[in-house]
C-alpha cells in the first residue's frame, strides 16, 4: 500500500551531513517528490509559503529555531522531526509542535518511510463523494447576509455537517456571531495547507461552534489577504466540499471576480437583497453578470431580506427588476436583527431559514416548533 502513494516532501536541515544521507536515502524511494531542500529556517519558511508539501520533515536543529508563526506554519503540515539523539528537551518541544512522529537517525530511518506513506494514504480525501456548496452573496453592503449565512449555517447544521467560511477577507464579521473563547485559525491557515486538506485538517482549522457548526473565520488582520490569490481559494473550497456534506460560503458583499469564481462551483448561490432601490439594482447588475459569465441562472435562489408586509416595494416588484423569482422572504425579525449586538445565533432566525436550509441539502420535513438558542454567554 505505501509504494501506492506519492508524497511531496520538504526537509529542513542545517546539518549538512545529515543533508546528504537523507538526500542518499530518498533516492531509494521514487515515489517521493522531493522538493529542493531547506538549508536554514528562512529557505523553510519560503519553501512552506509556496504551499506543496505533504509532509515536512525537519531537525532537531531546525526545530528550535522556529519562532512561533514559523511554528504554526510547520504544525499545519504533517510533520516529522528526526534528530541524532534523544532529549527530553526535544522530545517536549516536537509534542508541543504537533509532530506524527519523532525518529532517530539513521537507526529509526526506515521508520521514517512508513509514517510519510501510511499516514498520507489513511487520511487522503475522496474527491468523488463532494458535498452540497451553497454561497451567500449580497451584491450590496448592509444587506444582512452575514447574519443571513450565519444562521443558515446553524439550521443546516441541525440536520447535516457543516461548515461555513467568510470570505470576507478584509472586513469578515462571523466571528461577531460566532464569538470563539479560545485561539482560532483563519482561511490563510486553511490556504497553507491548500494542497492536503483532509476532514482532520479541517477539524484542526474550523472552530466548532455550540450550534454543531464549524466556522473558519477570515483573518484578524485585514493585510493578510493581499497575499491571497483567487485561485488558490477556489481550490481549497473544493477540497473543503469534499470533506463535509455541506459547505457555506460567506462571499463578501460588492460585485467582484471572487463571487463568480465561487459562483462556478456552487450548486445553490443565495442572492441576498433588501426592497430598497439601490440594493435591487446591485441585485440586477450581479445578475446580468452570471448571466454574461455563462453561468445556470437557476441555480440562483434570491432571498429578500428584512421585508415586511407595508413595503412599498412588492416581492413582485423585486422580481421584475431583478429577472429572477423571489426564492425566499425573511420577514423583519427581531431577533434576527440583535443577533450581532448579542453575539449569538437567534432561535427565530434559525427557525426562519431551517425551510431553507432543508431544501439545499435536500433533507424534507417542518420546522420543528421549539429550539434552544446558541450562545456564548
Amino acid at each position: 500500500m505505501a509504494a501506492q502513494v506519492s508524497p511531496t516532501v520538504l526537509f529542513a536541515s542545517e546539518d549538512p551531513t545529515l543533508l546528504e544521507e537523507f538526500i542518499r536515502f530518498t533516492e531509494g524511494i521514487p515515489q517521493w517528490r522531493m522538493l529542493p531542500p531547506a538549508r536554514s529556517k528562512g529557505e523553510l519558511v519560503a519553501s512552506l509559503d509556496s504551499g506543496t508539501a505533504d509532509v515536512v520533515v525537519i531537525t532537531d536543529g531546525i526545530m528550535r529555531g522556529l519562532e512561533s508563526r514559523e511554528s504554526a506554519m510547520v504544525s499545519s503540515r504533517r510533520t516529522l522531526v528526526v534528530a541524532r539523539t534523544e532529549e527530553v528537551g526535544t522530545l517536549r518541544q516536537a509534542l508541543k509542535l504537533g509532530a506524527a512522529g519523532f525518529l532517530l537517525w539513521p537507526k529509526e530511518r526506515q521508520e521514517l518511510r512508513r509514517l510519510v506513506e501510511e499516514s498520507i494514504q489513511a487520511d487522503k480525501p475522496s474527491l468523488g463523494a463532494a458535498g452540497q456548496l451553497t454561497a451567500v452573496w449580497s451584491p450590496k453592503g448592509g444587506s444582512g447576509s452575514t447574519v443571513i449565512a450565519a444562521h443558515l449555517a446553524g439550521a443546516s447544521s441541525q440536520l447535516k455537517d457543516t461548515v461555513l467560511v467568510d470570505l470576507d477577507l478584509d472586513h469578515g464579521d462571523q466571528s461577531v456571531l460566532f464569538p470563539a473563547t479560545e485561539d482560532v485559525k483563519t482561511t490563510i491557515d486553511l490556504l497553507r495547507v491548500a494542497t492536503e486538506i483532509t476532514p482532520s485538517v479541517i477539524d484542526q482549522i474550523a472552530y466548532r461552534h455550540d450550534s454543531g457548526v464549524r466556522v473558519i473565520f477570515s483573518p484578524a488582520s485585514p493585510g493578510e489577504s493581499d497575499i491571497v490569490k483567487t485561485s488558490d481559494l477556489s481550490a481549497a473550497l473544493q477540497l473543503v466540499r469534499a470533506s463535509v456534506p455541506h459547505l457555506i460560503v460567506d462571499l463578501p458583499s460588492g460585485i467582484h471576480d471572487l463571487a463568480i469564481t465561487v459562483a462556478e462551483q456552487a450548486d445553490a448561490i443565495i442572492l441576498v437583497v433588501t426592497c430598497d432601490m439601490l440594493s435591487l439594482k446591485r441585485g440586477r447588475d450581479a445578475m446580468r453578470l452570471i448571466r454574461s459569465s455563462g453561468l445556470d441562472t437557476s441555480k440562483v435562489s434570491v432571498l429578500v431580506n428584512a421585508h415586511t408586509s407595508g413595503s412599498d416595494i412588492t416581492l413582485k416588484d423585486v422580481e421584475a427588476v431583478i429577472g429572477r423569482p423571489v426564492g425566499i422572504s425573511v420577514r423583519g425579525d427581531a431577533g434576527l436583527a440583535a443577533a450581532p449586538d448579542r453575539g449569538e445565533l437567534a432561535q427565530s432566525g434559525l427557525r426562519l431559514l431551517e425551510p431553507l436550509a432543508r431544501q439545499l441539502i435536500g433533507v424534507p420535513g417542518t420546522t420543528r416548533s421549539s429550539r434552544r438558542m446558541f450562545s456564548r454567554r
